[in-house]
């Protein structure tokens, strides 16, 4: 169902909560998702908020949330 899906990240924020800590906010779309021999479905939106720990010089993701969002309007 995925074979001719489009990703696409969109717009990113990322804001310095400490010396170590990050909290990322990140939009994005998807296109052309559906079954095989199936019209595509509509797009999609949506948001991932992630928290980020940086350990031993690596920034880690250490909390996440994904939301899907309502199409913009036109």
């Amino acid at each position: 169902a995925l074979a001719r899906t489009t990703w696409h990240n969109d717009t990113l924020r990322c804001a310095a909560l400490g010396p170590d800590t990050a909290l990322l906010h990140l939009t994005w779309r998807v296109q052309s998702e559906g079954a095989p021999g199936s019209a595509p479905v509509a797009a999609r939106h949506g948001l991932f908020t992630w928290l980020l720990r940086r350990q031993h010089g690596q920034w880690r993701v250490r909390a996440a949330q994904g939301t899907n969002l309502a199409a913009p309007a036109v």
